[in-house]
C-alpha cells in the first residue's frame, strides 16, 4: 500500500510541474511575438519584452522557484491528507498526517511570504531604475 502512495504522488508531482512551468510566452510562437513588438514599438512603447535587466531575469527565477516549492508544499498536504485517511484509526499514523499537514501549511505561508517579499523588492527596485 505504500509503494501506491509513492507511486501516486510521484506521478502526480511529475504531471503538474510541467503544467506550472510552462510559460505563456511559449505558446505564443515567433510571429505572433515579433508582430505585437512591432505594434508596440510603432506606438511609442519601448522595450516591450521586459527586457534582459536584472530585475526580469531574477524576478523569473525567483517566481520559478518559489512556484515549484509552492507545488511541493502543495503535494504534501495532500500525502498527508491521504496519509490520514489511510490511517484506520491508528493514533501513531493520525498524529504523523497532522505533523505532515502542519509543517507543510507553515512552509506554504512561508513562500507565500517570501514570493510577496521579493515581488515588492524587485518592483520597487525597478521604479528606482527607471526613474535614474
Amino acid at each position: 500500500m505504500k509503494k501506491i502512495i509513492y507511486f501516486i504522488s510521484i506521478l502526480s508531482f511529475l504531471i503538474f510541474i510541467p503544467v506550472f512551468s510552462v510559460s505563456a510566452q511559449e505558446g505564443l510562437g515567433d510571429s505572433f511575438g515579433s508582430t505585437l513588438s512591432t505594434a508596440a514599438n510603432s506606438s511609442g512603447y519601448k522595450n516591450i519584452d521586459g527586457g534582459n535587466n536584472i530585475t526580469a531575469i531574477s524576478s523569473t527565477v525567483i517566481s520559478v522557484i518559489l512556484s515549484l516549492l509552492g507545488t511541493i508544499f502543495i503535494a504534501l498536504i495532500v500525502y498527508g491528507g491521504i496519509v490520514w485517511m489511510l490511517a484506520e484509526g491508528n493514533e501513531q499514523r493520525v498524529e504523523k498526517a497532522g505533523n505532515i499537514i502542519r509543517r507543510a501549511i507553515i512552509g506554504l505561508i512561508i513562500v507565500i511570504a517570501a514570493y510577496a517579499i521579493s515581488y515588492t523588492l524587485l518592483h520597487t527596485l525597478a521604479g528606482q531604475l527607471k526613474k535614474s
